[in-house]
């Protein structure tokens, strides 16, 4: 990193397993270009939900990957507005949104995110 912000990213996964002789490490996706920082990961089953930021374009979200395929989707914060994750099922994903205008440090609303839907949300939000 270069004053905490990525200039590569990869995340590394391994299937559960109770015995140490059978962890295996895999190459999961290579997330280089879309953040330039991330945080507050949240994990189940096949996916991984982040908090993040690109500095180069100025889109803050959550990046969701699915581990097994590689596939990864952004899904950008409503205009004015902050998204992170703060839990996830094998359904769905719990994010905060907190207002440009808030406190950092406040919860405006919590959304649920259809892990169904990732392609739809990646589309972006519809004005209201």
């Amino acid at each position: 990193t270069l004053f905490g912000l990525y200039q590569t990213a990869r995340l590394y996964w391994s299937p559960f397993t109770t015995d140490p002789a059978a962890i295996s490490v895999s190459e999961g996706p290579d997330l280089t270009g879309d953040v330039t920082s991330l945080q507050d990961f949240v994990v189940t089953g096949d996916h991984v939900a982040m908090g993040s930021y690109n500095l180069d374009t100025g889109v803050q979200g959550i990046l969701v990957a699915r581990m097994s395929t590689e596939e990864r989707w952004l899904i950008r914060a409503r205009p004015g507005t902050f998204l992170l994750p703060v839990a996830i099922s094998a359904t769905e994903i719990l994010a905060t949104e907190t207002d440009e205008t808030s406190s950092p440090a406040s919860i405006d609303r919590y959304l649920r995110l259809d892990l169904a839907e990732l392609d739809s949300l990646a589309q972006g939000w519809s004005p209201p």
